[in-house]
């Protein structure tokens, strides 16, 4: 039975009426709930943690249920990306079986910030269960830790640390047992270079990796494009190998290599059984389709930030930031885009096209509301043109 947004927002709720207390990470509202007889955590997103996803800060927002920057694309871009992920690399990573954004009305139409936040499901990884307990206990206290030295402000935005040298000595001691506990691949992130932008820089990095991690499953991962994410933080041990070494599930990772990754799936596929009669073309041909429709979710997602994702060193806005009104004007132009599939090869490429980039700028710094219904006016003009173009690169 496939779950529904319904079916796991009545979970979710359930916890929330039984005073189940969920667990609370840097990015989201983790609520362990049971769907179809098995045990999930569902996400609920109050901000992204990268540092620099599209040249954003990263970083804590309020814990308002309501107050929420992440796109309306966001749920749409872990779905796709941890589904080829995990094809990638089935037995060290998941899928998210399921995501939805209630602020987004049932007809795809309009978008609230007052309905709650997007939501994500991935299951509650089973395995050696003392090995669990002991990695739970050292996350957990960390985060809880983390929430003990927050400095917030009246509304519950992030404002600090009240000891920000005891908190990266905490994080470092942290980060130097966990491999030591599980497995010293788990420290793969200390020599995760800050650029990888260029093949060559990909290329040290992977050479890199099994140099000082021969035959572990990291280098399974980024032979295949794929990084964990603070594996220190999103790795759990399901088996013991020997003393220092386990097995286990990566619950975070992101994609550095699109053309690995790429090129990883159509191996793998080729060697399935359901693929064996289809040309390698056509297999070739069908990756390449969705590999273009994450690029295309992430440009969406992009295009979001642009407007909504806070920036610290810019002025602080007018209520745009948490206008419902206004902000359904700007999902409409970008849900206009993605039903629309003659634009698609103009947000394929690395950065988004001049036109579209200078407009959601523009409607950044917005006045007032007045002054943001005229400038998304520049938005509409930019997919005009676009479309009156031709050009599909």
């Amino acid at each position: 039975m496939p779950f529904t947004p319904e079916s796991i927002q009545r979970r979710i709720n359930e916890n929330d009426e039984q005073g189940v207390t969920p667990k609370l990470g840097e990015e989201g509202v983790l609520n362990k709930i049971d769907l179809n007889g098995e045990s999930y955590y569902a996400k609920r997103w109050r901000g992204k943690h990268y540092k620099s996803f599209h040249g954003k800060p990263g970083g804590d927002h309020e814990y308002k249920d309501w107050k929420t920057p992440v796109s309306p694309f966001w749920h749409k871009l872990k779905f796709y990306e941890a589904a080829l992920i995990h094809e990638a690399v089935p037995e060290a990573t998941l899928p998210i079986p399921a995501g939805f954004d209630p602020r987004i009305d049932k007809k795809g139409e309009a978008f609230g910030f007052t309905h709650g936040r997007p939501v994500t499901v991935m299951l509650n990884v089973p395995g050696d269960p003392d090995l669990r307990r002991k990695r739970d206990q050292l996350v957990d206290d960390l985060y809880q830790y983390n929430i003990e030295t927050e400095i917030r402000n009246s509304e519950g935005r992030w404002m600090g640390r009240k000891d920000e040298y005891a908190h990266m000595l905490r994080w470092g001691q942290h980060d130097y047992e966990f491999p030591r506990l599980f497995g010293e691949f788990l420290g793969v992130r200390r020599i995760i270079p800050a650029d990888l932008s260029t093949p060559d820089r990909k290329e040290r990095f992977v050479q890199r990796v099994h140099s000082e991690y021969p035959n572990t499953v990291v280098g399974e991962l980024v032979d295949a494009g794929i990084i964990p994410v603070h594996a220190e933080a999103n790795y759990i041990p399901t088996e013991r190998v020997d003393e220092k070494t386990t097995k286990g599930i990566f619950i975070e990772t992101a994609i550095f290599d699109h053309q690995r990754l790429e090129d990883t799936l159509i191996q793998k596929r080729a060697l399935k059984p359901e693929y064996k009669k289809i040309p390698i073309e056509e297999i070739a041909y069908e990756v390449k389709q969705k590999m273009n429709r994450l690029r295309l979710i992430d440009k969406l997602d992009e295009c979001w930030d642009e407007i909504y994702y806070d920036n610290p060193q810019a002025p602080r806005r007018w209520v745009l930031q948490w206008d419902s009104e206004f902000a359904t004007e700007v999902f409409a132009r970008l849900m206009r885009i993605f039903r629309t599939p003659e634009l698609y090869p103009h947000f394929l490429e690395e950065k988004l096209p001049d036109s579209i980039n200078w407009a959601l700028i523009h409607i950044h710094y917005s006045k007032d509301f007045k002054d943001g219904l005229e400038r998304i006016k520049m938005l509409d003009k930019s997919i005009d043109e676009l479309l009156s173009s031709g050009n599909t690169r």
